[in-house]
């Protein structure tokens, strides 16, 4: 029946359920282990990519290469390896659910791995240019040479874009709290100016420490909390039927 958990789910007590839970684990971190490994041949590639905006970097350190070929290749062996762990979240949840959950969960997951990677394509390819050229600007007039140390140009180059991909989370976040029920559009609606606020901070502590980035993810977050918003009144909407017919 509809809203009946599976009598198997039932019977499972605490510690099968963290066994469980650990036998998922390793194997999520046995694929990322791999996916890693995999990727390690292909980093180069990467940071020869990543480094193309600004032509070329230095390194500072005999070891810091190493470890920026590392980082790379664990950065795409999270991503690569995300299928597995959303295969055992699933794995792991949907027994516990009714039937109409369960039809939730099978799009919430695969909608939040696509709006984090449309979320790095876009601060790649939208914002990150301009935010280049903003900065190379104040450098390149011919009374200096610029000099990027290719560690700190990475972390920079991460430490934009990864954020950009959890903030694109917002409107599949907001629209899941109002179909469950805990905020209204109403709600949403009034906090708006606090929100903004809210969203300067997150920004502030998310982006590299200049104005530029803090804008630059400032602005497509108010965009962003404007489209949960709409979200939230389609999904408030469709809650309200469903409680009437039931």
């Amino acid at each position: 029946m509809e809203g009946r958990r599976p009598m198997k789910d039932k019977r499972m007590t605490l510690v099968q359920h963290l066994e469980e839970v650990r036998r998922r684990l390793i194997w999520v971190a046995m694929a990322m282990g791999v996916a890693t490994v995999v990727a390690w041949s292909y980093a180069p590639s990467l940071l020869e990519y990543l480094i193309r905006p600004v032509g070329r970097v230095v390194y500072l350190d005999v070891s810091e290469g190493f470890f920026i070929r590392l980082r790379l290749a664990a950065y795409m062996g999270a991503i690569f390896s995300f299928p597995v762990f959303l295969y055992h979240v699933l794995a792991f949840v949907l027994p516990a659910l009714n039937r109409g959950e369960r039809r939730s969960a099978l799009v919430f997951l695969p909608v939040f791995l696509a709006l984090f990677l449309v979320g790095l394509g876009f601060a790649w390819f939208i914002f990150f240019p301009f935010t280049v050229r903003f900065f190379l600007g104040f450098v390149q007039n011919g009374q200096a040479e610029l000099i990027l140390s290719a560690d700190r140009y990475i972390s920079f180059v991460l430490g934009f874009a990864v954020p950009f991909g959890f903030v694109f989370e917002l409107p599949l976040i907001t629209a899941v709290l109002s179909g469950l029920g805990l905020v209204s559009p109403r709600f949403l609606a009034r906090q708006r100016k606090y929100a903004v606020l809210i969203i300067a901070v997150i920004a502030m502590v998310l982006t590299p420490p200049d104005v530029v980035s803090m804008i630059a993810m400032g602005l497509p977050m108010v965009v962003l909390y404007e489209l949960g918003l709409l979200l939230a009144k389609l999904t408030w909407r469709r809650r309200g039927r469903v409680m009437r017919a039931g």
